[in-house]
């Protein structure tokens, strides 16, 4: 039996070396969870299914709460053709990545799990459009 390796909280077979690296031979596959946006001015979600079935075909076990991408008007049905799994609200925020769009609320930040494992919560922050005087500059050139 291949020697066993501990990387970002998960065991890894790997082989003795290759070109002196180790390698892994098996690998269990990091777990995306997508959930759904809470905050009633949002309606967007973190990503479409196109973009899950990328994750999907790289490796990634994606896990989307039912329902977060229906206010975007992408249907669950889209989600698992994709290859995501539907899955409940805790079991997403459970997942190794949590991708969200905005910063997790109280509420929300209590529902990441603990833990040694590779937990994170990724967010895209709105950016403002620069004032005008900002604006104008650019247009200027400046």
């Amino acid at each position: 039996m291949p020697p066993v390796s501990h990387v970002g909280g998960h065991k890894l077979r790997v082989k003795a070396s290759v070109r002196g690296r180790r390698v892994a031979t098996s690998a269990p596959r990091m777990k995306l969870g997508i959930v759904k946006e809470i905050r009633p001015e949002e309606r967007r979600v973190a990503a479409s299914p196109q973009v899950v079935a990328r994750w999907v075909k790289a490796g990634w076990d994606v896990q989307l709460e039912r329902g977060a991408g229906e206010i975007a008007s992408y249907p669950d049905t889209q989600y698992e053709a994709a290859g995501a799994a539907l899955v409940d609200r805790a079991t997403a925020w459970g997942a190794d990545v949590v991708l969200k769009l905005q910063p997790p609320l109280d509420q929300e930040v209590g529902q990441l799990r603990e833990g040694t494992g590779p937990t994170r919560c990724t967010h895209v922050f709105k950016i403002p459009p620069p004032p005008s005087s900002t604006r104008g500059a650019l247009r200027r050139g400046v």
